[in-house]
């Protein structure tokens, strides 16, 4: 039996053991999280270099407070497109 079995198995053993209700929404929770970030096919190297670059230079943007716009000028800007 492969070790990737072996811990399938013991993982499901310990979850039969859990009549914990909210135990079990909690593992079930950290469970989903890590499949769906397992089939989660899109990285950092997955982008295109344009893309990357366009990241990076938002992030720098960021850090300038004269670049950053108010929270409550971006919801005027854009209160068309919002729903209330």
């Amino acid at each position: 039996m492969s070790q990737v079995e072996t811990l399938r198995h013991r993982v499901h053993d310990l979850v039969d053991q859990l009549d914990d209700e909210q135990a079990l929404a909690h593992v079930c929770g950290t469970l989903d999280l890590l499949v769906s970030k397992q089939q989660d096919t899109h990285s950092w190297d997955d982008l295109a270099e344009t893309e990357r670059k366009a990241i990076l230079k938002g992030y720098e943007e960021s850090l300038d407070p004269q670049k950053l716009i108010p929270h409550e000028e971006v919801k005027k800007r854009f209160s068309k497109w919002l729903t209330h």
